[in-house]
């Protein structure tokens, strides 16, 4: 068994996904933001990307949070397309920025605090 990874552009996903129907298991199909398509065929993000912490930020003073977890923001990460392993050293990034107050609660009952302005 292998596991395959690539990237298929948005007018090619349907004929690819008829293609490949009943030949593998656990599909994820996952939306990329900001891709675009390279000279060179490879996928690159298309305009101003900005890094995870910018566009979490970002995401935070739009929906006016006051609190965050990290399950949120596994999730989150995960519909950007990106890796929800990095949530830690993401939150830990905003953390040491004072973006956010350190985790408060323990467990999955830890959050933490947004700071606004």
């Amino acid at each position: 068994m292998f596991k395959v990874s690539f990237f298929v552009d948005d007018k090619q996903l349907a004929p690819v996904m008829h293609a490949i129907s009943g030949r593998v298991r656990n599909l994820e199909v996952v939306p990329v933001v900001n891709a675009a398509v390279a000279a060179n065929g490879h996928a690159k993000p298309a305009g101003p990307a900005g890094t995870m912490s910018d566009l979490l930020i970002e995401k935070l003073q739009k929906d006016k949070s006051e609190r965050i977890t990290r399950s949120e923001v596994k999730a989150w990460l995960e519909t950007i397309g990106r890796p929800n392993a990095s949530a830690g050293t993401l939150l830990s990034r905003l953390v040491a920025a004072k973006v956010l107050k350190p985790a408060k609660g323990r467990g999955k009952q830890s959050y933490y605090g947004v700071v606004h302005g």
